[in-house]
């Protein structure tokens, strides 16, 4: 529970840096709630503890999960627009597009990072004197 809740401290956070606190809230309303028809996340998550508390009153377990196992399927692969989204997804990673030319910056007196880079280090190693 303390790891879910930093989570969520830290989307909060970077909404807030971002200035995007009221856009979060509003698409989390849309996926907990559903809109435009589309059925939300808390009806899906009722309907699935729904069925596992029947087949689990009427002690069939095995069929219960089966039953759970094709609901959560069906919600997977509802037209919802994943897979098409993750299909635009994937084609923008092979094709990155125009970007700004990121070249590496270089402190002055400082070689281009293409040089080879000596082994010295600025620091010594020392040994503890006991």
């Amino acid at each position: 529970m303390p790891v879910a809740l930093l989570f969520a401290a830290f989307i909060l956070g970077a909404a807030a840096l971002n200035g995007r606190v009221a856009a979060l809230g509003t698409q989390a309303n849309k996926d907990l709630f559903g809109s435009n028809g589309q059925v939300g996340f808390l009806e899906w998550a009722g309907a699935v503890l729904f069925i596992g508390a029947v087949m689990k009153t009427i002690d069939i377990p095995r069929a219960g999960k089966a039953l759970i196992a094709l609901v959560l399927i069906t919600f997977l692969l509802a037209d919802n627009g994943l897979f098409a989204s993750l299909q635009q997804q994937i084609a923008s990673l092979k094709n990155p597009g125009t970007g700004q030319n990121m070249t590496p910056a270089v402190a002055p007196g400082l070689r281009h990072s293409n040089h080879r880079i000596s082994k010295a280090t600025p620091f010594k190693t020392m040994r503890m004197r006991v």
